[in-house]
């Protein structure tokens, strides 16, 4: 099917890279530091590290260094990192509810920081759930909805009237 000029695209992965330019901003004003560890803002922010042992069970250790917003920029925080999702699937198995409720940025990340990191910050890789963080943290520093401080910072004064980072609309998403 052709695409037509009114068409709705959604971007998926590409989301990153617009809430990493939005902390960017961020840090352009002097508001933080990639270096500054993400308890600065988050004090419950997990820190501890999952260790599988031999006979399948799970036993924690400390992490050897705070995660930081470099660690969320570059996916390297260990945050719902596999390691963490055998062990979420594993305490879903003994009947706890490990579904974050999937309504809003915080209600989200706060959910899930009961869960320990999958790995030491830093030393592996995991993509996908850090943007959420840096989303929430975005959302803390501003007091504004991601939405709502991507609309102000980065969509309007590019012109760009027709994005957006959430519909309301159930049948857009």
């Amino acid at each position: 099917i052709p695409a037509r000029t009114d068409d709705i695209y959604v971007l998926f992965s590409q989301t990153k890279a617009v809430v990493a330019v939005a902390l960017m901003t961020l840090y352009e004003q002097g508001l933080l530091d990639v270096d500054d560890p993400v308890s600065k803002w988050i004090p419950d922010f997990p820190n501890e590290v999952l260790v599988q042992n031999e006979d399948g069970s799970f036993t924690t250790v400390p992490a050897e260094r705070p995660v930081t917003i470099a660690h969320l920029l570059s996916h390297s925080s260990g945050y719902l990192a596999p390691l963490t999702n055998s062990y979420i699937r594993a305490k879903a198995a003994e009947g706890e509810d490990v579904r974050a409720p999937r309504t809003t940025v915080k209600e989200n990340v706060e959910f899930n920081l009961r869960f320990p990191l999958g790995f030491q910050p830093g030393s592996d890789w995991n993509y996908y759930y850090d943007m959420e963080v840096i989303a929430y943290v975005i959302e803390i520093i501003t007091g504004k909805t991601l939405a709502q401080y991507l609309e102000d910072t980065l969509f309007t004064p590019l012109g760009m009237d027709e994005t957006a980072y959430f519909f309301e609309d159930e049948s857009l998403r």
